[in-house]
């Protein structure tokens, strides 16, 4: 059986300095790059999302958070399976605010991807989870 999928084409942000005459028109002010981006892309990543490990625990807190902060991911998450929570990175201008802590009893939803809830119940409290 054939099935037709659609193929969306988009990249992890749209505020790469280095695309500044490349991609962008010269003199475009940075406050119109995600309009132009959207001209000709139709995904781009808004959110991103790490889960906690012993070996990236440290980088995924410091050197990743610094670094979607400074490309405009509107929302980081970082997941620790172990401890049972989420932090929410929500950008606030050009800076995340303070960290947002959910554990297994809350509802995450989601402002950058308008529409998605998740039930941390479901995430960590079934048998499906395995360790």
């Amino acid at each position: 059986m054939k099935m037709e999928r659609d193929v969306r084409i988009g990249t992890s942000g749209w505020t790469y300095p280095h695309w500044e005459e490349i991609f962008y028109p010269a003199n475009q002010p940075k406050s119109r790059w995600l309009e132009y981006y959207t001209e000709h892309f139709h995904t781009v990543e808004l959110n991103a999302v790490e889960i906690l490990s012993p070996s990236t625990s440290y980088k995924d807190q410091t050197e990743k958070l610094l670094l979607y902060e400074k490309h405009g991911v509107k929302e980081y998450w970082i997941v620790n399976p172990d401890a049972k929570y989420v932090m929410i990175y929500r950008l606030e201008g050009v800076k995340y605010s303070k960290p947002e802590y959910l554990t297994e009893n809350d509802i995450l939803e989601s402002r950058a991807l308008e529409g998605l809830k998740i039930d941390l119940s479901e995430v960590w409290g079934g048998e499906h989870i395995k360790r």
